[in-house]
């Protein structure tokens, strides 16, 4: 009996195990079907069935009835937010945030990474004309823009190194990113102008936690027609100094450079 009870105690945790795989798939894809599930997961599409039906009679995934398409539901979209919100981020970041918005009259974007892509988790906008691309909640490609590019930059080389090794782009343009990183690892931040967008720039931070620990970048944004040097001073000055007292809060020791 009791052995019984072990197996069919086994049996339910390695259920589990692959419901939660098939969550995670979503952390690459944006849509999945059953023939990809049972592909990707190396099982029978009666398996992967039951286990996309289970996750979505409970709310976990919907189902497009014409593409058959299975998407993350309403469960899932509530935990991530939950998670966004445990961080506690408007009695901490959001204030220090609002205060950047205040001296640079600029959008403020505060990034994470999560699984080695760009997590989007508080925004500020402030011109309802520009409408910045990234949105709270959205995941977006750690190699590309001031607002996620200091993640990559700033972790672990070995790490840093292997994410740029796995992209899909010629070995050229994977020195050149290597070279990049360092570059915005020397000088503290990145910066950049019409990189994704013509006619706007950005401005990024990393921040840390403790230990020293890489926690978020922070970045600014706007508009860079006629900016003044001036003015790009203060954009750096300003979100620096919105980095350094972000990494304090958060309980690193010291900020680069101070």
């Amino acid at each position: 009996m009791a052995m019984k009870e072990e197996k069919d105690k086994s049996k339910n945790l390695q259920t589990v195990e692959r419901a939660l795989d098939v969550l995670y798939l979503f952390h690459k894809y944006n849509g999945i079907t059953l023939s990809f599930v049972a592909e990707e997961m190396n099982m029978s599409t009666t398996v992967a069935y039951r286990l996309l039906y289970t996750l979505a009679d409970s709310g976990f995934l919907r189902q497009e009835k014409a593409s058959k398409k299975y998407y993350l539901g309403e469960k899932s979209l509530l935990l991530g937010y939950r998670a966004i919100q445990s961080q506690e981020l408007e009695k901490t970041a959001y204030p220090i945030m609002k205060n950047l918005v205040r001296k640079c009259g600029l959008g403020v974007i505060l990034t994470s990474c999560a699984d080695m892509q760009s997590l989007c988790v508080e925004k500020i906008d402030v011109e309802d004309d520009l409408q910045l691309s990234m949105k709270v909640g959205g995941i977006y490609p750690i190699h590309k823009g001031a607002s996620n590019r200091p993640l990559l930059a700033f972790m672990e080389r070995e790490k840093a190194d292997t994410y740029i090794n796995s992209l899909d782009i010629p070995e050229e343009e994977k020195e050149a990113m290597r070279l990049e990183m360092e570059e915005i690892r020397k000088r503290g931040f990145d910066h950049t102008q019409g990189l994704l967008t013509p006619g706007l720039f950005s401005i990024g931070f990393p921040v840390f936690g403790m230990r020293n620990k890489l926690i978020f970048c922070i970045s600014i944004g706007g508009y860079c027609f006629d900016m003044k040097e001036e003015q790009r001073l203060l954009y750096l000055y300003e979100t620096r100094k919105a980095a350094a007292e972000l990494s304090r809060l958060f309980g690193a020791e010291e900020y680069p450079g101070e």
